[in-house]
């Protein structure tokens, strides 16, 4: 029968003695950070060699020595955490304790980490949740997925093996507010761009349950920073007829983009989405259904103005003459159009800069000039009419929109 443990103890060295099932007597003892044992026929030899092996470590200088209670409670420790270092596993749960106020709370912490779900997450690296992620919106509009990608790439390209559910709102406020690449701080709009991707992506992380489903990740708890009041750039009526002409004359095939973008007000996006099948040409309307409107996920009908509907339209009466002299297409607009225009329009100098969303920018404000209510207005354009009140105030007169709605007919 398995004799009692017996502990021997000098100088702050313990060794253990203990007999096996074999009958033969154990040793145990800690060296060098390392677990020690020998054996003995007899307890009383086992004794002996205990009290031996303690008294040589309590005498040896320079050495640091635990118990036997001790090292199997380090040993218990290791495997708890696993290949981690253990001055760094210490160092991470003094932090925590500290941040908790007190050991006493560790228990609280971790239930209110399990009601809020974070038990239950998928650990899954950002890299991981990027490329998912990407390939899922691969059927979104080329210029809308390029600046997520690069936003998401850059991410996790920097710290992709950190969890998904580990970022924190101070690491991604680092993120988003870094450096720009000539070394420029983003400005408000730059860095709420950055944002609004961050929320899409970990909103969708959130649904495949790599974010917690009942807290609020950090792109919901970060504020947005605050945009001054800003007067869109939009072209000039002069500018938007020399357009019109060097793109008849040059790259007719570019003229659609041209139209849906200056007088029916629509995003890059829905444009490319667009099928010539919307069209009402008898009610004279453009019917913008959910699958074509994305971003807000909403239908509106947008009414064609008679210069559009000239120039669209075609003296043939064919809806397609717009999109294409060469070749027949069921889409309105080819997805290089805009790089194409752009770079017509500067070589033969209508413009020198490219704003951003110029075309939609510059419907929306003629359309208020022309008189239009902003809740109509915002209804056509697909905006809310908080945003139509905030970005869209640029003095112009009647005769500037009615101007406009003119041009090529």
């Amino acid at each position: 029968m398995k004799s009692d443990v017996q502990i021997v103890s000098f100088g702050g060295v313990s060794a253990r003695v203990s007999q096996r099932g074999d009958g033969l007597f154990m040793v145990r003892w800690r060296e060098a950070k390392r677990g020690r044992s020998t054996t003995s026929t007899t307890r009383e030899g086992a004794l002996k060699l205990a009290k031996a092996k303690v008294r040589e470590l309590a005498g040896k200088t320079g050495s640091r020595m635990v118990s036997v209670i001790e090292a199997e409670a380090i040993e218990g420790l290791k495997d708890l955490v696993g290949n981690r270092s253990l001055p760094a596993v210490v160092e991470q749960l003094r932090d925590a304790v500290h941040r908790l106020g007190g050991w006493e709370h560790l228990g609280r912490a971790v239930d209110g980490y399990v009601k809020a779900g974070h038990g239950r997450v998928k650990r899954t690296p950002l890299a991981e949740a990027v490329r998912e992620f990407l390939k899922a919106h691969e059927g979104s509009a080329r210029l809308y997925l390029a600046g997520m990608r690069k936003e998401l790439e850059a991410a996790a390209e920097s710290f992709g093996a950190v969890l998904v559910s580990d970022l924190d709102e101070a690491m991604l406020k680092a993120w988003i507010g870094r450096k720009n690449q000539d070394g420029s701080d983003p400005g408000p709009r730059f860095y709420n761009n950055r944002l609004a991707t961050w929320k899409t992506f970990l909103n969708r992380c959130r649904t495949w349950g790599m974010v917690a489903k009942d807290h609020p990740h950090p792109g919901e708890t970060l504020r947005r920073a605050k945009e001054a009041d800003r007067v869109p750039e939009i072209w000039t009526v002069p500018q938007v007829r020399q357009a019109l002409q060097v793109v008849l004359e040059h790259e007719p095939q570019c003229l659609s983009y041209l139209v849906l973008g200056c007088w029916l007000g629509m995003r890059p996006f829905e444009m490319q989405r667009l099928k010539w099948s919307a069209f009402d040409w008898e009610r004279g309307y453009v019917d913008i259904g959910p699958e074509v409107a994305k971003k807000t996920m909403q239908q509106r009908f947008i009414p064609i103005p008679e210069n559009a509907r000239k120039l669209l339209y075609g003296r043939h009466h064919d809806p397609r003459w717009g999109v294409s002299f060469k070749r027949r297409a069921k889409g309105c607009v080819r997805t290089h159009d805009q790089a194409h225009l752009v770079a017509l329009l500067k070589k033969h100098g209508v413009l020198d800069e490219w704003p951003q969303d110029v075309m939609r920018h510059s419907y929306i404000s003629y359309r208020l000039a022309q008189g239009h209510g902003r809740g109509q207005v915002a209804e056509w354009a697909g905006n809310s009419e908080a945003v139509i009140r905030a970005r869209y105030r640029r003095p112009l007169r009647k005769e500037d929109g009615e101007a406009w709605f003119q041009v090529g007919l």
